[in-house]
Formats: C-alpha cells, sequence, structure tokens
C-alpha cells in the first residue's frame, strides 16, 4: 500500500512538472512569433536617437598556443554584446520570460572580424557559438567561444614580445556601428601558459578611430596589445 502511495504521489509531481514545462514552452514560442514578426535581420538595429549601433567587444586569452616567425596563437573567448530595440518585450506579459537562447541565424549579428590574422582562412569554432542571448530590455550576448586566433602584428627583442590583435566591423563604417571594448586591462586569471617559452605580462585595450584621406566617415576598432617576456632557454 505504501508503495502505491509513493508512486502515485511521484506521477502526480511529475504529471505537474510536465505542464509547467510544456506552458513555459508555449509562452516561448508565443513570444518568439511576437517578437519576429515583422523584424528583418537584414536591417541592422540603430542607437538611441540614431546614433551608432554601440557593440562591446570583450576578449578573454585562455591559453598562450605558441609563437614561432613572428606569429603570435593564442586560444580566446570572444563576446560580442549590443542592443536591439526590436527584439525587447515585458516579462510579466510573457509568464515572467525574462531571456531567449537562440540561434545566431535569426538575428542580425555584426560582422566584427579579427583584422591582420596570420591565417585569413582559420575558421572560427562555431560549436558554442550557433547560440545567442536575448534579453527582455533587447541586450544580445553573442558569445564565441574557444577560437584559435593568430596575428603577424608583432614587435619583438631579445627580452619581450608585443603583439596586437585587432578587431573592427567588416563593412560598416564608424557612422554605422561604433565597437568599444569592455575592459582597458584583460583578466588574465584563466591563462594558461601552456608549453611555450613566453611569460605573460599584460594585455591591454584601446579603442581607435581613423579616417583616410579618400573617404570622410570613420573607421573604429579595438586594439588588444598582448606583451610577453621571453623566458632563458634551459640548457
Amino acid at each position: 500500500m505504501r508503495f502505491l502511495i509513493i508512486s502515485l504521489v511521484f506521477v502526480s509531481v511529475i504529471n505537474v512538472w510536465r505542464v509547467l514545462v510544456d506552458a513555459n514552452v508555449g509562452e516561448k514560442v508565443r513570444l518568439v512569433d511576437d517578437l519576429f514578426q515583422n523584424y528583418h535581420k537584414a536591417i541592422e538595429p540603430v542607437g538611441p536617437k540614431d546614433d551608432p549601433l554601440n557593440i562591446t567587444h570583450m576578449l578573454q586569452i585562455r591559453r598562450l598556443v605558441g609563437y614561432e616567425d613572428g606569429i603570435l596563437t593564442l586560444d580566446v573567448w570572444e563576446t560580442l554584446s549590443w542592443e536591439d530595440k526590436r527584439l525587447g518585450w515585458k516579462p510579466d506579459a510573457y509568464s515572467d520570460l525574462a531571456s531567449l537562447s537562440l540561434p545566431t541565424d535569426m538575428l542580425w549579428t555584426p560582422d566584427v572580424e579579427q583584422l591582420f590574422s596570420a591565417n585569413e582562412l582559420l575558421p572560427k569554432n562555431t560549436e558554442h557559438a550557433r547560440r545567442l542571448q536575448l534579453f527582455s530590455d533587447g541586450t544580445i550576448l553573442y558569445p564565441t567561444h574557444n577560437q584559435i586566433m593568430n596575428t603577424y602584428k608583432c614587435q619583438e627583442n631579445k627580452e619581450w614580445v608585443s603583439c596586437d590583435l585587432q578587431f573592427s566591423p567588416w563593412t560598416y563604417d564608424g557612422t554605422v556601428i561604433n565597437v568599444i571594448n569592455q575592459d582597458d586591462v584583460l583578466n588574465s586569471d584563466l591563462l594558461h601558459p601552456g608549453k611555450s617559452s613566453l611569460h605573460f605580462v599584460s594585455a591591454s585595450a584601446r579603442r581607435n578611430v581613423v579616417t583616410y584621406a579618400c573617404c570622410p566617415q570613420p573607421y573604429v576598432d579595438v586594439t588588444y596589445t598582448v606583451t610577453f617576456i621571453k623566458l632563458p632557454k634551459s640548457a
């Protein structure tokens, strides 16, 4: 008898859980349908008062892969963040849903790319980059984890190596997209040195605005300068 009662209670709990899950899925479907009814992902969002859209660029260096023939190779986490007011909603109208995880191909995403890569054919790791996080205020968080990036923009002497990783929109100038760095100094807590003859010293970020004689529009980039000291060679 006791086993029967426990079984009935267990089944009841499972059924209630299923109802709640189904209701949550239904609210997500309704929300997505409402958000994307008149949404066109080919059109970029705009900033407040039609100002350029701010794209926040974040970089976390995880591992020094190597340095050879003037080329620095790093394993990094890259994250982009921006606001698309077309995709905001009131959570209380959708059972307090405050965020959605969505495939990247549903939304407009910025074409911020690394410039001066030593291997232009090196693909991004898309295993974890196929989804992004959309919040109810229209904020979008787009993580592209575990990328291998390299650069030939390096300087060195007998004691140190300093390299730049530069990121900029590929097709948008500064009147449309304004790229900004989240941090002036990069956090190195997750940095693993790997089997390298270099020791990490610092990584800083700066935002640059450049104009050219041919074109009046400004072009914006974020550049990270990573510096290492050379370790003595073991005998």
